[in-house]
């Protein structure tokens, strides 16, 4: 965590727990743009990976040469728009990644028919181990500069209070996630990673009933740190949670003003010095 620290959490023993994490400086938090979240973003393992498929594929039939393979890596590059919510949500799996052990498999924009659309649903699908079982990971990221505390996004039916509430009480939300993760897995072979965490995270589930999974809300902030972000609707969660589910609050500050572009201008230029 050299990039981030620690500037909040709760020290009680209540059962959800909540921390604030903030980025040391604004040249900190953008690195870790460049660095960590920009190739997450745009998934750029997965698309080279693609575009070599897709090359062999042609000239297995003869049909390639340099100006067709030159088109192809530029028309399977990343088509995202790259917007400042879609820089919170990929920020929090890579810190996630990095700082609490959560695993993702699978990058959920790779089922994006249009390029300038919201993907619906959960945003956080992963895995974690917590005591040697693994669980099934799920959660809500939002994005705000609203000067309030908490910030208007907390709110109403879309605000992330109402989505954690149904994630933990609406077991159909959760079975088509279950469902979506298992079209991920059924192509795979056995000794996959993937395939084997949603295996043991299946086993975890429902042997608990459907109650041991990890449950995180995460606010990613570009606002002062202020400890009313989270800290209330953490102590809230408590009231609905049940013994065996896991559940933390993150709040996140990028030190960094979203206005002008900040945020897209730092991931922008990372994609031209490629």
């Amino acid at each position: 965590m050299d990039a981030i620290k620690k500037i909040y959490a709760n020290e009680n023993n209540q059962k959800v727990p909540y921390t604030g994490l903030q980025f040391v400086s604004p040249q900190e938090f953008g690195n870790y743009l460049r660095a960590r979240v920009k190739d997450k973003l745009h998934d750029t393992i997965h698309r080279e990976k693609i575009q070599v498929e897709i090359i062999n594929a042609l000239e297995s039939t003869g049909f390639s040469n340099e100006e067709l393979r030159a088109e192809i890596q530029k028309d399977f590059s990343s088509t995202i728009e790259v917007k400042n919510w879609l820089i919170g949500e990929f920020l929090t799996e890579c810190i996630l990644e990095d700082n609490y052990d959560v695993k993702f498999h699978y990058n959920h924009f790779r089922d994006a028919k249009n390029p300038n659309a919201n993907q619906t649903g959960t945003d956080i699908v992963g895995f974690c181990q917590i005591n040697n079982e693994t669980y099934f990971v799920f959660g809500e990221v939002k994005t705000s500069q609203d000067t309030s505390s908490p910030p208007s996004v907390i709110y109403g039916r879309t605000g992330m209070q109402s989505q954690l509430k149904d994630l933990l009480s609406n077991s159909k939300t959760k079975q088509c996630l279950l469902q979506w993760l298992a079209n991920k897995i059924v192509p795979l072979p056995k000794d996959n990673v993937f395939r084997q965490d949603y295996e043991k995270a299946l086993v975890t589930y429902y042997k608990s009933k459907k109650k041991k999974f990890k449950l995180f809300g995460v606010l990613v902030r570009d606002t002062v740190p202020n400890e009313l972000d989270i800290k209330a609707k953490a102590h809230e969660i408590n009231n609905y949670i049940h013994l065996d589910t896991e559940a933390e609050f993150i709040a996140i500050y990028s030190g960094l003003k979203m206005e002008n572009d900040a945020w897209i201008n730092i991931v922008k230029e990372a994609d031209c010095d490629k």
